[in-house]
């Protein structure tokens, strides 16, 4: 079970971040663009196989503002990710992300799909990865959804997934590992239209 507290009280002006760092983009349709990747503090989904669980504690991280932020971006993509970008404090996110798209930056998003916030809407890419035991989806999101992004582990089925309008279906198996992977191209023999997506990242030994 989660256990993490809620998040704490801030200035709305500020961000709670865990890290920023530079890599290739690993997963999901946009694998390959150099990034900058602002991963951001506090998430209350607590998936089981996360490999950022340090993300989890929304009092963990660095309280920054976003000009902060902003100076430690090196590349024209930046993608936000987590813990859980949509449960940052709505007003601060949506200065920073309108800064982000003045300075011309392409900006993607990585989220677990649960929350909404009306920023979300202001971003070039919207990959969303619903986490079990729901996989719920926001209902305001939903028509926002650029890519659904499903880890295959040994509970996935694919009647999880759900189609939105206009989305790509990747299929990740959780930590590449073998048996994941053959599950999932199986289930991809049964659905040609979806894809397979593998952390390349881990295979070239990026962070």
């Amino acid at each position: 079970m989660n256990t993490i507290r809620k998040r704490p009280p801030a200035a709305e002006a500020q961000l709670r971040v865990s890290e920023i760092f530079t890599s290739i983009q690993g997963e999901g349709v946009r694998a390959g663009y150099l990034c900058t990747f602002v991963r951001f503090q506090g998430c209350s989904v607590g998936c089981e196989w996360c490999d950022t669980k340090y993300t989890w504690d929304f009092f963990g991280g660095t309280p920054m503002t976003r000009e902060e932020i902003y100076s430690r971006i090196e590349t024209p993509n930046v993608v936000l990710t987590g813990g859980e970008p949509l449960q940052q404090p709505k007003a601060a996110m949506l200065a920073f992300v309108s800064g982000l798209k003045e300075r011309g930056h392409f900006v993607q998003v990585e989220t677990s799909g649960r929350f909404y916030a009306p920023w979300v809407a202001e971003v070039d890419w919207r990959t969303v990865s619903p986490k079990p035991p729901t996989y719920e989806i926001a209902e305001r999101l939903r028509p926002l959804v650029d890519e659904l992004k499903y880890v295959v582990d040994n509970t996935f089925t694919e009647d999880r997934v759900e189609p939105l309008p206009r989305c790509t279906v990747s299929l990740q198996p959780e930590g590449n590992k073998p048996e994941y992977v053959a599950k999932a191209l199986e289930i991809l023999r049964r659905h040609p239209e979806w894809r397979l997506s593998v952390q390349i990242h881990k295979f070239l030994g990026l962070a």
